[in-house]
């Protein structure tokens, strides 16, 4: 009797490649799910979470404020896998951004991970350097914000004297909120700061700035003298003319104690002064 062998059928070279790609896409995806919940378990412990909120250097900007938009921004998890308290992950940039919005008086924040695992803030908020002020119609008469040394408005100025504070005017009248708003560029403030500075290291001090309807400055000097100055002007020529008033003898006579005589000192025209004496 003859032996019989089972018949093996063979497979189709199609078939077979399939069954290889699916083993792989399944071993791959088991894999993928492996790390993901390995990472995932390794992310929530508490080694790998933040453990509280500490806030250094403020001032006036309220802690509880602070951290409570924080915790915010740490609360839940990315995708629902990977938390945002994370050490390795939290949301560094989001934090800066929303405490920058919130805070106008913030000037800079460094965020970092300390060594007990917190989130330390560490934020230097902005010096009050100057005011702008601007008439309300209504009681008070007038209201007054805190700019910094950059020309960027702030904070509302209250509570305290302002008589120290070189005061501006104009130039952004008729906006609502003030507040976050640079007075004038960046670049330009710079000129003007370091312009009233040398007004005040020469003893003409100076107590109000001014850009008037036509866009020119206006400096009342605390002798109530003014100075009219265009809005392109080189401060340096300026200084130079002022100094060429100053210096010059048939006007020095006129001069009380070092106080200048004029009513007003037109600068507007670089080659030519023109000014007033007072009566």
């Amino acid at each position: 009797m003859k032996r019989r062998y089972p018949i093996i059928k063979k497979i189709p070279l199609a078939v077979r490649r399939r069954r290889i790609v699916v083993s792989r896409l399944l071993a791959g995806t088991l894999m993928v799910s492996s790390l993901i919940l390995a990472t995932q378990w390794i992310l929530t412990r508490p080694n790998y979470l933040i453990k509280k909120v500490v806030i250094e250097g403020i001032k006036s900007i309220s802690g509880q404020e602070m951290r409570s938009l924080v915790s915010d921004k740490l609360d839940g998890s990315y995708l629902g896998i990977i938390p945002r308290s994370s050490i390795i992950f939290y949301p560094r940039e989001k934090i800066a951004g929303v405490l920058g919005d919130y805070f106008r008086s913030l000037e800079s924040a460094a965020i970092y991970i300390g060594r007990d695992k917190s989130l330390v803030i560490s934020v230097e908020e902005r010096t009050p350097q100057f005011i702008w002020c601007r008439e309300t119609g209504s009681v008070p008469a007038e209201q007054c914000f805190f700019m910094d040394r950059g020309g960027y408005i702030f904070d509302e100025a209250g509570g305290e004297s302002l008589e120290s504070y070189i005061r501006f005017d104009g130039f952004i009248n008729g906006i609502d909120n003030p507040i976050g708003r640079f007075y004038i560029s960046s670049e330009r403030f710079a000129d003007i700061s370091s312009f009233l500075g040398e007004l005040a290291r020469i003893g003409l001090h100076p107590k109000n700035f001014l850009v008037n309807d036509s866009g020119e400055y206006v400096i009342n000097l605390k002798s109530d003298t003014y100075l009219l100055v265009s809005n392109d002007a080189d401060f340096e020529d300026v200084l130079s003319n002022i100094n060429s008033v100053r210096n010059d003898p048939d006007l020095k006579k006129l001069f009380i104690e070092d106080i200048l005589p004029f009513e007003y000192i037109d600068l507007r025209l670089n080659k030519k002064i023109y000014y007033k004496l007072r009566t």
